[in-house]
């Protein structure tokens, strides 16, 4: 099985296949807080059932795409079907809306990849003020450009 086996958290040396299994145990620096804040993560999960966790994110998205479709300065990538998308939506913005937008998002430290196709992932931990700024951001960007 060493052969089909990935691990999920690496540094260098890793796909040794010479260190067999050892070759899984290479992680850097051992950050305990990682390794904490993924049993974490697993074990609220398991608490609160992984369908609520999915339904969180997916009404997160649901909104977000909803709201990205009613804005005619955005081209909506995402398609309109529930099981097509899950807890992203993708837009597209025209080069000088998304200029103004990445100087707006580093002005409120609302921390993006830059370019002009932009996924919104939500997550369980995504509060309705998050996407309520990034929203309010790609208004103003909007009106200053006069999208």
């Amino acid at each position: 099985m060493l052969e089909r086996l990935w691990p999920s958290i690496v540094t260098g040396g890793w796909d040794s296949k010479d260190d067999q299994a050892a070759r899984f145990m290479k992680v850097g620096t051992n950050n305990r807080a990682i390794f904490e804040g993924m049993i974490a993560g697993i074990r609220f999960g398991k608490a609160i059932g992984w369908p609520r966790v999915y339904e969180r994110i997916h009404a997160l998205a649901r909104d977000m795409r909803k709201r990205a479709a009613a804005l005619p300065y955005v081209k909506l990538l995402t398609p309109d079907q529930d099981a097509l998308y899950g807890s992203l939506v993708s837009i597209e913005l025209e080069k000088k809306l998304a200029d103004a937008f990445m100087a707006e998002c580093e002005r409120r430290k609302i921390w993006i990849v830059r370019g002009l196709r932009i996924r919104i992932a939500a997550h369980v931990h995504t509060r309705p003020r998050d996407t309520e700024a990034f929203f309010d951001a790609l208004a103003v960007s909007a009106k200053k450009v006069g999208a």
